[in-house]
């Protein structure tokens, strides 16, 4: 009992001190600043100025890539489809001879649905819509599967707003976006960042 009392007198005496929460915060978040936004923390970034959307090394700097033909492909599907119609197969073989000249080029392929259906499920379905297409590119045309990145994106990057069939069937599709890199390391985990 009395190392109890002697704590607590000990406890009052010491003098009130006031913090703020967020200035605690102050320095670990200077040590992660972003000026640039290209995912490199400023004190790690050797090109602190790199424009948004650009793809960069493991030093904040720009890669070397040439971006061109904004969506060569626009495949378009029924709703809750993930099927390839026959129809979009002169497009592709097209899309699949351009990429067998020129094995350098890397693409994108973006699934996309509408706005009906969960979160969850428009997810997975864009992802089988990139599939899809990828598989025919692939299984038919012969494209080098290296050469293709498939990625949903939902119903987060509409074509057409709105709540309308049209609206609906615009957005329900896949799109390639074409890159050719000529070099460098892609988005490497800097240290202290675990």
């Amino acid at each position: 009992m009395r190392s109890v009392a002697v704590v607590l007198s000990i406890v009052a005496m010491a003098p009130a001190v006031a913090v703020d929460r967020e200035d605690m915060w102050v320095v670990p978040d200077m040590l992660l600043m972003d000026h640039d936004g290209d995912g490199i923390a400023d004190q790690n970034d050797d090109c602190v100025n790199t424009a948004t959307g650009k793809i960069v090394d493991f030093m904040g700097c720009e890669l070397p890539v040439d971006r061109f033909g904004q969506n060569p492909i626009n495949i378009r599907f029924d709703y809750d489809q993930s099927v390839v119609k026959p129809e979009y197969f002169s497009q592709l073989q097209g899309f699949s001879n351009m990429l067998s000249q020129q094995p350098e080029l890397a693409i994108e392929l973006s699934g996309h649905t509408d706005a009906r259906g969960s979160d969850e499920y428009n997810q997975a379905l864009s992802e089988r819509r990139s599939n899809a297409v990828a598989q025919v590119l692939i299984e038919r045309f012969g494209v080098n599967p290296a050469q293709l990145f498939m990625v949903g994106y939902s119903e987060g990057v509409p074509l057409a707003i709105g709540e309308t069939e049209l609206e609906w069937s615009q957005n329900r599709r896949v799109q390639a976006q074409l890159t050719r890199h000529s070099s460098g390391v892609q988005f490497v985990k800097t240290q202290g960042s675990e």
